[in-house]
């Protein structure tokens, strides 16, 4: 039944608007693009879409269709759907275990109403020989018509603006996962407090993110030669640096993190799009070669709060670490509230949570060993958490920290956020040994003596090469691996004419 209803509103925007824009959802929230590299050029492809559920009955499809397309093709959009391009370009994902999740149901303490559902959908994609690599994209009408920060065109009530979501793959030989994320993209955020947010983006690869904050891309025109999408423009009143409206607070985000704060003067739905940039870092050089790029539409939902005094932060620093490959560090995390609840006896109860990629879970990718994150229990007044991690040489950072989000939340609306910016910097090189002698005895061995190196923890072993001489092009052989940091000297039993 889902797939005939499906069909029948696809086909119906057809006919009256005359485009090729499929619609399987009205007021769609926002959502994401990404990917992972399987290996052997496949990759896992993933979208995800937020819909509001409290004004539309409209479920999220079971499945829809999407465009793999060369980042050489000059096809437009258009041409993309033609009888002769369709099956080659068009694809079909499937929503992920068939289910929709519920990911912020109605809240009254909070004065929201609302609620969001999120439709998680995977699919496998075999890349080709495209020296260029490819565009990942779907597009979706609809985008949700209690929007109070863009200039929508609506008609009859619908909207007719939408939504396109894109990836970039680049060619064969250069493999790359996309940026991921860890948290749910609909926050809800109070009026006239300050709201700080990080959605936990971080990157399998290690490489390194530039956040910054772009327009809204809506669907493709007939025309539109992928990935050069039309944009949405802010309805008078608000802008760019200035979605909450520019009588308003600024918003901001810091350009490493992605940490946002914002302060709306005005409950509403309001959409901010965010565009990430995936540098790959030289390690020597530390110059960064652009990867892909990647577009997340977030949906603030601004509602009142209520003017009790949310809870605090009982250690106050920096939140800005830097340590070392194979170091364990721990620090506690505390918060306390100042405002007894309904009974005399007791506080408010503080619920104390935690995100980031490196406390993994469930289809991670972070590298192993994660960080731990644990609570005695959920008190009353104040809550308390440890966190702790041995970063790998996996974990080297060179311009992007990783990052970890701390969220505190009352019974009374009230929430808090602290991230915590942790830079893991290499081992220091061990200086080599100073060789003594090199003694030949007979004409098959060969005694090495050196002096020892100071003990080091970062020591790992010494490697002994030869070298055959006389041969066209210089090449050395691994003879030897000595693990003791202590040992001084090595005989060679194995050298065939030695020479001095």
């Amino acid at each position: 039944m889902g797939d005939r209803i499906f069909t029948r509103l696809f086909l119906a925007f057809l006919f009256f608007c005359g485009s090729v824009s499929q619609v399987f959802a009205s007021h769609v929230m926002g959502g994401s693009a990404t990917y992972r590299y399987l290996g052997n050029n496949k990759y896992a492809i993933s979208f995800i879409f937020y819909k509001d559920c409290q004004n539309s009955s409209v479920a999220l499809p079971t499945s829809f269709t999407y465009y793999i397309v060369p980042a050489s093709s000059t096809l437009t959009f258009s041409q993309l759907n033609s009888s002769s391009n369709a099956s080659k370009y068009q694809h079909t994902i499937k929503l992920l275990g068939g289910t929709v999740t519920d990911v912020s149901s109605a809240n009254a303490a909070c004065g929201s109403s609302y609620c969001t559902d999120r439709g998680y959908y995977n699919d496998t994609f075999t890349e080709g020989t495209d020296t260029t690599g490819y565009n990942v994209f779907v597009e979706t009408s609809a985008r949700n018509n209690a929007i109070t920060n863009l200039a929508l065109t609506i008609t009859g009530g619908q909207v007719q603006n939408g939504i396109t979501l894109s990836a970039y793959i680049p060619p064969r030989g250069t493999t790359n996962n996309s940026p991921q994320l860890t948290k749910d993209m609909t926050p809800t955020i109070c009026v006239n407090k300050p709201n700080i947010f990080n959605a936990g983006f971080y990157d399998p690869d290690g490489d390194s993110l530039v956040f910054s904050f772009v327009y809204p891309v809506d669907l493709p025109a007939n025309n539109t030669v992928p990935p050069k999408y039309p944009t949405i423009n802010f309805k008078s009143g608000y802008s760019l640096q200035y979605p909450f409206g520019t009588s308003g607070y600024k918003i901001q985000m810091d350009s490493t993190t992605g940490v946002i704060t914002a302060e709306p003067t005005s409950t509403g739905y309001y959409i901010v799009t965010i565009q990430i940039q995936d540098y790959r870092v030289n390690k020597l050089t530390h110059k960064g070669v652009l990867m892909a790029t990647t577009r997340v539409d977030l949906e603030f939902v601004a509602v009142n709060c209520g003017s009790t005094t949310p809870p605090k932060w009982a250690i106050d620093s920096t939140y800005k670490r830097t340590v070392s490959v194979g170091q364990n560090f721990c620090f506690e995390v505390k918060s306390y509230d100042t405002i007894k609840g309904t009974s005399a006896k007791y506080y408010d109860t503080l619920t104390l949570t935690a995100s980031g990629s490196m406390l993994g879970g469930s289809g991670s990718l972070f590298p192993k060993p994660w960080a731990t994150f644990k609570q005695p229990d959920v008190m009353y007044e104040n809550d308390s958490a440890q966190f702790c991690w041995t970063p790998s040489c996996a974990d080297i950072t060179y311009t992007t920290p990783h990052t970890v989000t701390f969220q505190v939340t009352d019974q009374h609306c009230n929430t808090i956020t602290k991230t915590w910016s942790i830079y893991v910097k290499p081992r220091p090189f061990v200086a080599a040994p100073t060789m003594w002698a090199v003694s030949k005895l007979g004409s098959k061995y060969i005694k090495l003596t050196w002096d020892t190196i100071k003990t080091d923890t970062n020591f790992q072993q010494y490697n002994i090469y030869r070298e055959y001489l006389g041969s066209a092009t210089r090449s050395f052989t691994l003879v030897k691996s000595l693990t003791k940091a202590d040992t001084a000297t090595w005989t060679d039993s194995t050298a065939v004419n030695a020479e001095d």
